[in-house]
């Protein structure tokens, strides 16, 4: 994943290798990369969340890595409009989880928006 922060906005980029030669030299990924979001204006009483919930979901994945440097990059997201974000962001963070936090991540996240009906975006 990449935050991209301009003077103009946020863009984020999701791809499904690691940053590292050996996974994009002469192999197929995939990539997602985001509208340029931008600032919210202060004053307004704007969450810039978006129907799939990918601003909240972003910031919780962030945050499962708890790491201080993280907290500067979680500020800015919560500064910006994501409210254009048509997709879903499914997470997999290290870690084991059971109970209620299995649900939070990897393929038992997906089945939150498999389970809803569909919307034509």
């Amino acid at each position: 994943m990449m935050l991209l922060l301009y003077e103009e906005g946020l863009r984020v980029v999701i791809h499904t290798s690691n940053l590292i030669h050996a996974d994009w030299h002469q192999k197929t990924q995939g990539i997602w990369l985001s509208p340029l979001y931008p600032r919210i204006v202060h004053g307004t009483h704007r969450s810039g969340e978006s129907t799939t919930h990918f601003k909240a979901d972003l910031i919780s994945y962030l945050m499962a890595y708890n790491a201080a440097p993280l907290k500067e990059w979680i500020d800015t997201i919560q500064e910006h409009d994501l409210s254009e974000t048509n997709v879903y962001l499914i997470g997999s963070t290290p870690g084991r989880f059971q109970g209620n936090q299995k649900d939070n991540w990897g393929h038992f996240r997906l089945r939150k928006p498999l389970g809803r009906p569909s919307v034509r975006v």
